[in-house]
């Protein structure tokens, strides 16, 4: 029996999944290639599932793309690779909550906006890109969806903590999660991410309405914390369910600030 050793290729694919645990094909086509490689990266996947360092998850309908995550030779390999992957349990892969994956994918597409920013915004750099489902392996308190470390020139830092709002959460739940948030920010942030820069960007694909709502929870929230000086941190705006431009999402004006009607970007140079 011949023993598959990923190539260079396959290593590009297999290192994705430190940082996205969950990934479509189509995802992993624009981090990695142009357009038109769909084909290319589709045999590529299915060599890597018929082999075992991926694995592919059951669909939640025919219209549904398919999700991947790693295997348990692809586990084995980015381990040996120094890659700091926890142990894998295969059972725990066999299927997932329709929101579940639908709101991972969703923090997955804004985390790889992030990631091509620098191609249209040459003075900018990511430093760092964390998803939660890796922050909540060493992070057992308040842990964002995600977490993106910009660079702007040699001096400017702007850090943003992505919380991804499905529409699902009512407003009582919202509310005590921004008011941990709050909290966290001013006691445990610095400590934990080392840093001081933070914007709070909370996304949202449920739509206008959806997006008004959660001004006017944060508003009462922090109004009732007594802290309406923490509201500069906050930017909420709504996003497309298909793809978005990196310098649309992330350099234009369409994120609202609570107690403020100007729309801001969420990098500001």
């Amino acid at each position: 029996m011949v023993t598959y050793v990923p190539q260079t290729a396959d290593e590009k694919i297999l290192r994705l999944f430190a940082t996205y645990p969950y990934l479509t094909g189509e995802q992993i086509t624009r981090l990695l290639y142009s357009n038109g490689s769909a084909r290319y990266v589709s045999a590529k996947l299915k060599a890597l599932t018929e082999e075992k360092f991926l694995h592919r998850l059951a669909r939640e309908t025919i219209n549904y793309p398919y999700v991947y995550c790693l295997g348990i030779r692809g586990t084995r390999f980015l381990q040996q690779q120094g890659s700091d992957i926890p142990p894998l349990h295969p059972s725990e892969h066999t299927r997932h909550a329709p929101l579940f994956l639908r709101h991972t994918l969703a923090v997955n597409d804004f985390l790889i906006a992030a990631s091509k920013l620098p191609s249209t915004s040459s003075d900018i750099t990511v430093a760092e890109i964390k998803h939660d489902l890796t922050l909540k392996r060493t992070q057992k308190s308040v842990v964002p969806d995600g977490w993106i470390d910009f660079r702007i020139g040699e001096r400017i830092q702007v850090c943003v903590w992505l919380e991804m709002d499905m529409g699902t959460m009512d407003q009582n739940p919202f509310r005590r999660k921004i008011a941990s948030i709050v909290a966290f920010s001013r006691e445990d942030y610095r400590r934990m991410f080392g840093t001081p820069s933070l914007t709070i960007a909370i996304a949202t694909p449920a739509g206008e309405q959806r997006r008004t709502n959660i001004l006017n929870w944060i508003q009462k929230e922090l109004t009732d914390m007594r802290m309406e000086q923490a509201s500069d941190m906050f930017r909420v705006l709504c996003i497309p369910e298909q793809e978005v431009c990196p310098e649309q999402l992330f350099m234009a004006p369409m994120c609202s600030r609570p107690f403020d009607t100007t729309l801001l970007p969420l990098i500001e140079r």
